[in-house]
């Protein structure tokens, strides 16, 4: 665990402020060392917090944790419904370069942000409970540049 940033959970409203106050919750909670991941970690907390608004509802929580080796982000909602498409079925995106019309070109608008998951995190994974389901996702786990 990294020393330099205690763990933080936080749960937000679910209403329109959500995915910005998730941003600045994990801005002020990255610790220093975990910084070059910032960018991908705040498109993914968008992604996922903004689903969680328009598509599940509360309770919305978003938690932060180093792992002493990276990154560990996830976002609670109030639904347990959890995506069709598995994570090995976008395996293959991982570290992809190039856009995301190119990586799947028949992918409707909605539904990107698994692609996203897939192409910017270390790995991640889908956590049910008794009020929804936690979507985790690492950064920072594996030596390779952050999205630009």
């Amino acid at each position: 665990m990294c020393n330099a940033a205690p763990d933080v959970v936080q749960e937000l409203l679910c209403d329109e402020s959500a995915p910005g106050t998730a941003r600045a919750l994990l801005t002020r909670s990255l610790c220093p060392e975990h910084q070059v991941h910032a960018d991908d970690g705040l498109l993914l907390v968008s992604e996922l917090v903004t689903n969680a608004v328009v598509h599940a509802g509360p309770p919305l929580l978003v938690s932060v944790e180093c792992t002493g080796r990276g990154t560990r982000i996830g976002v609670h909602d109030g639904s347990k419904q959890v995506s069709d498409v598995d994570p090995p079925e976008l395996e293959d995106l991982r570290g992809w370069d190039a856009g995301v019309d190119e990586a799947l070109p028949d992918i409707a608008e909605h539904g990107r942000g698994l692609v996203f998951m897939a192409m910017l995190t270390d790995e991640w994974h889908v956590t049910l409970d008794d009020d929804g389901k936690w979507i985790f996702f690492d950064l920072g786990l594996v030596d390779r540049p952050a999205a630009v």
